[in-house]
């Protein structure tokens, strides 16, 4: 079950600004050891190689955000219900809004010997 379109656009949003800024910050640092290291181009050019390591770092960043928000931890959920709509069992969908619903619903259904898939 995916989250309500306010849910998505927020995971979106908050995913993609702090995975650029992290990203980022982690191409400035790697400006910062190459330039300790003193690597010729980077000594030579700083203020450019500070700006292009932060660029590619800032992409990456946004590049594994995008990866973040596809939700790639449903694929397990989407395959076990599929396979099991096919064979003419059910498929139970819970949507628990905090821990304790998500305990709550998990001990009832393993009482009940149900096969469980989880997402993040």
């Amino acid at each position: 079950m995916e989250p309500e379109n306010q849910g998505i656009w927020q995971t979106l949003v908050r995913s993609h600004l702090w995975l650029g800024i992290g990203g980022a910050v982690a191409g400035f640092i790697v400006f910062l050891i190459l330039s300790a290291v003193g690597v010729g181009f980077i000594a030579q050019n700083g203020v450019v190689a500070a700006a292009v390591l932060a660029a590619l770092g800032l992409i990456l960043g946004l590049l594994v955000a995008g990866g973040v928000t596809l939700r790639p931890d449903h694929t397990p959920y989407v395959a076990k219900a599929q396979s099991a709509l096919r064979e003419g069992k059910y498929v139970l969908t819970v949507h628990a809004c905090s821990s304790e619903q998500l305990k709550e619903a998990t001990t009832v259904l393993k009482n009940r010997n149900v096969q469980l898939v989880r997402t993040i």
